[in-house]
Parts: C-alpha cells; sequence; structure tokens
C-alpha cells in the first residue's frame, strides 16, 4: 500500500452572497466539484457547475491540487499560500454561488485529486480544445474510473464555453 502523500488545506471563499429562497436551501450532502485545470477553464467551469449548483440546491467546491516536488517537505510548497489563496479568492469573487476552495498539497496532481473526491462525486472539469494530448481528459478518465460523474466544460479561443461530457451514465 502506498502512503498517504496528500495534505489539505481548506480555505473558504465567498464571493457574492447569492439569493435563495427559504424553500431551496442548500442540501449539505449534496455537493459539486470543480477541478483546477488552468484560469480560463475553470472559470468556465466554475459558471457552468454554479448554473448546476444552483439547480441542484448543491453546495459548489473548488479543488486545488498543489504539487510538491520530492526534495521539498510536503509542508512547504514551492508557491505561496497567500498567492493560491489569492488566485482562488478571484476565481470565487467572480461567482454568484457561495464557493468553498479546497487546497491539497502533494506529490502527483492526478492522484492528490482523486484521493480527495468520494466514488459517486459530481465533477465539472474545465478543458482546452487542442489538436495534442493534454492532462484533463486522461483525468476525467481516471475520476469516471472510480466512479465519479464527470462533467468537461470545453473552451476554445473562437467560442465561449460549451458543456461537454465523457460517457455520463447518470445514477441519480
Amino acid at each position: 500500500m502506498r502512503p498517504n502523500n496528500t495534505l489539505m488545506v481548506v480555505a473558504r471563499v465567498k464571493a457574492v452572497t447569492p439569493i435563495t429562497s427559504p424553500a431551496r436551501e442548500k442540501n449539505p450532502n449534496l455537493q459539486v466539484y470543480v477541478v483546477f485545470t488552468d484560469l480560463e477553464a475553470t472559470k468556465a467551469a466554475l459558471e457552468a457547475a454554479s448554473h448546476l449548483a444552483r439547480d441542484l440546491s448543491a453546495r459548489l467546491v473548488l479543488l486545488f491540487a498543489k504539487v510538491v516536488l520530492y526534495p521539498l517537505p510536503l509542508e512547504a510548497p514551492p508557491v505561496a499560500s497567500a498567492f493560491t489563496a489569492g488566485v482562488l479568492s478571484q476565481l470565487a469573487a467572480e461567482q454568484e454561488a457561495d464557493v468553498t476552495a479546497r487546497v491539497y498539497l502533494g506529490r502527483d496532481h492526478d492522484e492528490t485529486i482523486r484521493r480527495a473526491l468520494g466514488p459517486g462525486s459530481l465533477v465539472v472539469m474545465g478543458c482546452r480544445k487542442r489538436w495534442w494530448p493534454n492532462r484533463t481528459p486522461h483525468l476525467a478518465r481516471l475520476l469516471k474510473q472510480d466512479g465519479n460523474e464527470v462533467i468537461l466544460v470545453g473552451i476554445s479561443r473562437s467560442q465561449p464555453a460549451c458543456i461537454g461530457s465523457v460517457n455520463i451514465e447518470s445514477t441519480l
């Protein structure tokens, strides 16, 4: 069994207070997760996920995996935590929904995200449409194999974000 090389740092980031009616309170057990991929793709994913979370009365959680290479201790990432918190706060401030940001420190990006999610999680990821391979579709396949529901939000230079999916078989 591999050691658990993951450390979680939780930062609650609150954007504008959402307008909710008493009849549509958030379900504390239902969460929509957004995995940070890159800045523009994550913005598109957060926008799509905020609509989804609002419709499902779910909480919106932004996951950020910060990779710490082996020469450094796991508790000492190369990028300052204040910088990461600033980027995540700016992303959350642009959303209408209440966003909880979770920063995980780990040795491997994909493994860190996989450990952060339990089976059956609803995950939204932003993905740039490129002709060369990137890691986002690979991570989406891994999360799907783990039993998660994965939605890819594709963006390109010529068009606004469009929502796609990776073989979603809904169990809801």
